[in-house]
């Protein structure tokens, strides 16, 4: 091969080779596709609490359609893997007991009906759901639902009790 062809196939050869190397460095791992694609769909989890609070200023400063409330527990964490960089989202778990005349007032407002579902809240307060039913509707977590916060809420269905479950940025 003369000096002239070397040179040529070089000036190919080696821009093909680095292009190749370039895609493959971009394409995800061929040995775990799947864990690699479950991972970046994978909703964020609450990872991170913090102490349980009995203060209610806070929680009726969020959501103003409880009123003034009788008493309430609730807690707050992120959402998420603490060690990745970025935004990140929090959450608040609450149960607030309402007196029976605004508990009154949300079911006939917002039109809960009975549910199989139970609220999922934080560990520490577990302990504190009441007994018995709930009632949800869409109408009532839009209620709780502000422009910051997403919220599902249910009313205990034998107590003047509400569970809020709500995240935000």
């Amino acid at each position: 091969m003369t000096p002239r062809k070397t040179l040529r196939a070089r000036m190919i050869v080696v821009p093909m080779v680095l292009l190749v190397v370039a895609l493959a460095a971009c394409a995800p791992t061929a040995h775990r596709p799947q864990q690699r694609d479950a991972s970046m769909k994978a909703p964020a989890s609450k990872t991170t609490s913090n102490p349980v609070r009995h203060d209610l200023e806070p929680i009726t400063k969020r959501f103003p359609v409880l009123g003034s409330l009788m008493s309430g527990a609730w807690v707050s964490g992120d959402m998420g893997d603490p060690s990745v960089p970025g935004p990140s989202l929090y959450w608040i778990d609450a149960v607030v007991e309402l007196t029976a005349e605004t508990a009154n007032d949300l079911k006939q407002q917002y039109q809960p009906v009975p549910t199989t579902a139970v609220p999922k809240v934080w560990n520490t307060l577990t302990e504190l759901l009441p007994k018995g039913g709930y009632l949800a509707s869409d109408q009532l977590d839009a209620a709780f639902t502000t422009t910051k916060l997403k919220s599902k809420a249910f009313v205990a269905a034998d107590a003047p009790v509400v569970v809020i479950s709500a995240i935000g940025e």
